[in-house]
């Protein structure tokens, strides 16, 4: 029988780094939602697949049109839309 160790560490982060850490976690949770839901609706709507590179192209246009880049941080938003893709293959 193979034992599995594992090893847990409790982070002692700010509170600024909570509210930065929460906004990121918010704004994947929201990535995450609208690749998903994105994809449901073209199946259902017009019988198609939305591709991970349709879906990077979309992103790159709203990240192009956002009014304020300042209030949107350099954060891994493609991660969110690359774990749709990844889940849907782990089925």
């Amino acid at each position: 029988m193979n034992r599995v160790r594992t090893h847990s560490h409790v982070a002692k982060l700010s509170s600024q780094t909570h509210v930065n850490l929460d906004a990121f976690l918010e704004q994947q949770r929201l990535l995450w939602n609208a690749a998903l839901q994105e994809r449901i609706e073209a199946y259902r709507k017009r019988g198609l697949a939305v591709t991970g590179y349709d879906q990077y192209k979309s992103l790159t246009l709203i990240r192009r049109v956002r009014a304020s880049p300042a209030a949107h941080r350099a954060v891994p938003a493609g991660q969110g839309v690359r774990s749709v893709f990844s889940a849907r293959e782990e089925r």
